[in-house]
């Protein structure tokens, strides 16, 4: 899980429901 070190710890949550590609998407969209 070294990637959640490099997310936003806001993102945590949303990592769990997905992968870290599926991660980067959803804070593409959260931050658009």
């Amino acid at each position: 899980m070294r990637y959640l070190c490099h997310v936003p710890r806001r993102f945590k949550t949303g990592f769990k429901e997905g992968t870290e590609a599926v991660l980067r998407k959803k804070v593409a969209t959260a931050l658009a």
